[in-house]
């Protein structure tokens, strides 16, 4: 394994344009590798270099790779390029500290930045200004990571430097309270409740600017209290008006798990009362496409064939309408059942009147059919 390169004279210009103002120690470059050398005396030089002369503030991120006794730690440039996309990864710490430290100490145990690199990152996300608040905290400029595991003891002074960092952090950048973006979040029509109350509930945990509790105790908390107002507020009205309804107490004491299970009970009850309701449609179109059916198979016929069609068509209708409990007619046609049963249970009426109304001659249809 050969040393390293210096980095070209381009990244430098491209890291001082973007880092202007972030003062980066300079690094010494290593001496010029022979024509051949192997990497374990690359590395005895390096650890030779390392004991005699002065801690070097390195500006390359420890990477671990194989050597000939095991997994060891080289050094790779970092240009400006590699900290952009390094720093996107991470959420911006002005919004929310305590989740910004939660990825970037993953991020210092997987890259493994050194104190250099730690100072681009955060001056890449914060900025100068905000940058000043934390600036004491920073971990020095040579301090690096020393063992491949990250929970070795050689390693303590850099975690412990980390988690300063964190507290730091934390401290200077306490979550924001965003009630427009909770207050926007609302449940899509056919949104089940369970995806409902969790896309609320990570919108909720970000902008609140509460600290979801581990667990829900006997005693609602305010995290609980404020986020089950919220579910309430941004539930579908059908589904808000039978919770209220049917959950008593839920404006004096309202808990989040009897909150998701009413919610439930009232989303299925809108799905079986959906259901219900389309397949009677379903079968009032299926009647009428048999009603005109037989209208078609008729058609050019003379006579009785015509009259039969026609009473087809009068007791399918008259049926409809007995069948929808909504319908204009049903409660005309249910008290004139019982005045027409007697009379128009015989032959059709003479009179002028019963002979031209649909209801008589269809109630008589109906009485002898049923």
């Amino acid at each position: 394994m050969g040393g390293y390169d210096e980095p070209d004279q381009h990244v430098k210009e491209e890291e001082k344009e973007e880092y202007g103002d972030v003062l980066l120690p300079a690094s010494l470059p290593p001496s010029a590798p022979p024509a051949f050398k192997s990497s374990t005396h690359t590395m005895q030089t390096r650890q030779q270099t390392a004991q005699t002369d002065a801690p070097i503030a390195s500006t390359f991120p420890m990477v671990e790779v194989a050597g000939p006794d095991g997994p060891i730690l080289v050094h790779r440039p970092w240009t400006a390029a590699d900290v952009r996309e390094a720093a996107e990864h991470l959420p911006d710490p002005r919004n929310s500290g305590i989740k910004f430290v939660e990825q970037f100490q993953n991020f210092c145990q997987e890259f493994r930045p050194t104190g250099v690199e730690i100072r681009r990152i955060l001056a890449k996300r914060l900025g100068p200004g905000d940058l000043l608040k934390i600036s004491q905290h920073i971990p020095r400029p040579e301090l690096k990571i020393v063992h491949v595991d990250w929970a070795h003891a050689k390693n303590m002074e850099y975690r412990d430097a980390v988690f300063e960092l964190g507290d730091a952090l934390r401290r200077a950048f306490p979550p924001k309270v965003d009630m427009s973006k909770i207050a926007s979040c609302k449940q899509k029509p056919e949104e089940q409740v369970d995806d409902y109350v969790s896309r609320l509930t990570a919108i909720f945990n970000e902008h609140s600017g509460l600290e979801q509790p581990g667990h829900i105790g006997a005693q609602p908390e305010a995290w609980e209290s404020h986020l089950c107002n919220s579910i309430l507020a941004g539930m579908l009205p059908e589904l808000y008006d039978i919770v209220i309804r049917t959950y008593v107490g839920c404006k004096e004491e309202c808990r989040l798990n009897d909150l998701k299970r009413h919610a439930r009970h009232a989303q299925l009850t809108q799905q079986q009362k959906k259901k219900a309701k389309q397949e009677k449609t379903e079968k009032e179109l299926h009647m009428a496409a048999l009603t005109m059916y037989a209208l078609a198979t008729t058609q050019g016929q003379r006579g009785r064939g015509r009259e039969e069609v026609g009473e087809r068509r009068m007791l399918a209708k008259l049926t409809s309408i007995m069948d929808n409990t909504s319908h204009p007619l049903h409660d005309t046609v249910g008290s004139l059942s019982s005045s027409f049963s007697s009379r128009l249970i015989h032959p059709r009426c003479k009179k002028e009147r019963f002979r031209r109304s649909f209801i008589p001659a269809a109630v008589r249809l109906y009485n002898t059919c049923t």
